[in-house]
This record gives structure tokens, sequence and C-alpha cells, in this order.
């Protein structure tokens, strides 16, 4: 992936928000359908490491 610099704050949030919206909904609804299993394998593991 190219290092790119922004010149302004502006540019940077379009840049931010352009990465964002293009990540697919369906992508975004999976990652929030699975926070509780992530939640408890944190607890299970006293905050180690877990598979994700």
């Amino acid at each position: 992936m190219p290092v790119v610099q922004y010149d302004s704050v502006s540019s940077l949030r379009a840049a931010i928000l352009s990465a964002w919206n293009s990540i697919p909904e369906n992508v975004i609804q999976n990652r929030v359908d699975s926070m509780p299993n992530r939640i408890l394998e944190v607890i299970r593991e006293v905050g180690g490491l877990t598979k994700y």
C-alpha cells in the first residue's frame, strides 16, 4: 500500500470517509454480529490473546 501524505485535514477526512464507505455493509454487519463472541473470548482469556 503506497504511503500518502495529506496536505489538509479536509483531504484526510475525505480519504477516510471514502475508505469507510467502500467497506461492504455485510462486512460491517458481520463484525457487529461477532462482538458478543469476541467479548466473551476476551473475558475467558482474562484480557490475553484471543483467536481474533
